[in-house]
């Protein structure tokens, strides 16, 4: 067997979003069983760090890593017999990078660099059962699934057990341990509560220059933006009417990223008829969801709704698409079609709405814009990018 050791040296900062802890409430109740694959899943936009030990009569070792927004650095040792093997990973997206040699091989990621993914795995059943509140944790039961380390489980599932303790502040789960008579598996998870960004053997020093007329407004919004968008910003400074920026990034920064974030609500129908045959002034209202010309639909009324607040739910889908839940200040027209339009480009359409909650998928660039949409007074006249190395 290749025993293969990789050192990575990364630059840590990271976005947590955390609350100020005098504003965090502990919860009130024991989560549901759904809640508690909730907190899990809230783990996508935290940054952690986490342990990870396991061990059967083969194999035993231990995983270290940090993680965030689907991105991953890990570092692996296991003993196998006498033999050791110590291996560094970096999982971005649906990619897996390890080194041998020197040198970097790419490859389709596995559960090593997805804690998330492996946790929801172990989870089994996910027949979560309250056992004990101690000191701030609400301890779960559950049947865990280990026929990765022992098959044998499977026909002995009275052998098997699994506790989930969460964190009732923070509603995150800080330990989990499973077990059957020959395997055992227990995690650690940790929030940083610092800035992390995890870069790819691919990675480039970018200069990033924006132009606009209010520089100093902007360069605080459009921050938020590329940070939670998962680019290492170095450095940035203003001048009267520019921002330049020098930040890590695999590839350019698309400029979707950089436009206003206007957010508007219409009252949309299906056409009864084909787009060809619109009179005159229904053309003026057809609108394409996505640009995808078989989604055609006609805009009516506009709403006056105020966008609230807007949820992320950044989970690294390959096909681009992320979900954002959109909260607005009063109830809105209950099983009306409605259209979200961000800077006049319709990005989301919903058949029937009821209560202040809008759920759409849309582009990551679109949902961080949406997120945190520039003043109106804000205007970003040209963006220029160049790769420094």
């Amino acid at each position: 067997m290749k025993i293969c050791i990789a050192f990575i040296t990364t630059f840590i900062l990271v976005i947590s979003g955390c609350m100020p802890k005098d504003q965090i409430k502990p919860a009130e109740e024991p989560i549901s069983p759904d809640g508690v694959m909730q907190t899990i899943d809230s783990l996508y936009q935290t940054g952690f760090e986490f342990k990870i030990e396991f061990k059967n009569p083969n194999v035993s070792g231990t995983s270290k890593g940090i993680s965030l927004n689907n991105k991953t650095q890990v570092n692996i040792t296991r003993k196998l017999g006498t033999e050791k093997e110590k291996s560094a990973l970096i999982g971005i997206d649906e990619t897996e990078y390890s080194q041998v040699k020197g040198k970097w091989q790419a490859d389709t990621r596995t559960f090593d660099t997805q804690p998330i993914e492996l946790l929801k795995t172990i989870c089994g059943q996910k027949d979560f059962k309250l056992t004990e509140e101690k000191n701030g944790i609400f301890i779960y039961s559950f049947t865990p699934n280990l026929l990765f380390m022992d098959p044998s489980s499977m026909d002995k599932p009275e052998t098997t057990q699994g506790f989930i303790y969460i964190d009732n502040k923070t509603l995150m789960p800080v330990k989990v341990v499973a077990k059957t008579e020959t395997a055992s598996w227990s995690m650690t998870i940790k929030s940083t509560g610092k800035k992390l960004y995890i870069r790819s053997p691919k990675t480039k020093l970018w200069s990033l220059t924006i132009d606009t007329n209010k520089p100093k407004e902007v360069i605080r919004i459009l921050t938020k933006r590329l940070n939670l968008y998962g680019v290492e910003t170095l450095n940035s400074q203003t001048t009267d009417k520019s921002i330049i920026f020098q930040l890590y990034s695999e590839n350019k920064i698309p400029e979707k990223l950089f436009q206003s974030g206007k957010t508007e609500l219409y009252i949309a129908e299906y056409p009864k008829q084909s787009i060809y045959e619109l009179s005159t002034s229904e053309e003026k209202d057809i609108c394409f969801v996505n640009n995808d010309p078989t989604k055609p639909i006609l805009l009516k009324n506009k709403l006056e709704a105020k966008l609230m607040d807007v949820e992320l739910n950044f989970e690294g889908k390959s096909d681009g698409q992320t979900g954002i839940k959109l909260k607005f200040n009063t109830n809105l027209p209950e099983t009306t079609k409605i259209a979200i339009l961000c800077d006049k480009e319709v990005v989301g359409f919903v058949p029937q709405t009821w209560g202040k909650e809008l759920e759409i998928k849309c582009s990551k660039e679109t949902a961080l814009n949406i997120k945190f949409p520039l003043p109106d007074s804000c205007l970003v006249a040209k963006v220029t990018q160049k790769s420094l190395k």
